[in-house]
């Protein structure tokens, strides 16, 4: 076509201007045809935006439930303790108290056999 075009003896006014009309109509074409790809690369771009802040959204809602989690096993872990150290403080004073009757009974056992003994004598 540019060799036809250079070489304008070869054509008529009239086929050289129906090959620029053709080779415009062929750009006009192509150009149509590039913004259509710009627009579906922009909505593409758009749709992804839009999935990577509703991740984003999970992600931290996650986040959240973690922290809320994190926050009540704390809690949980606190009040467990707090079990703990009350029974186990009881635990120690019924030690204590078994001890203290061990120790009466004792005396007890021996305020008895010290009575035997005094009334055999």
């Amino acid at each position: 076509l540019n060799n036809e075009i250079e070489n304008p003896n070869s054509m008529n006014e009239l086929e050289i201007e129906l090959k620029i009309k053709k080779i415009e109509q062929d750009k006009i074409k192509e150009n149509e045809e590039i913004d259509e790809q710009i627009l579906q690369i922009e909505r593409q771009i758009i749709n992804t935006t839009k999935q990577i802040e509703r991740k984003k959204e999970e992600i931290q809602n996650i986040k959240n439930s973690i922290l809320a989690l994190q926050e009540h096993k704390t809690a949980q872990s606190a009040k467990v303790k707090q079990e703990l150290e009350i029974k186990d403080n009881k635990i120690k004073e019924n030690q204590q108290i078994i001890l203290k009757l061990k120790q009466d009974l004792q005396r007890y056992g021996n305020f008895l056999k010290l009575r035997a003994s005094t009334k055999t004598e």
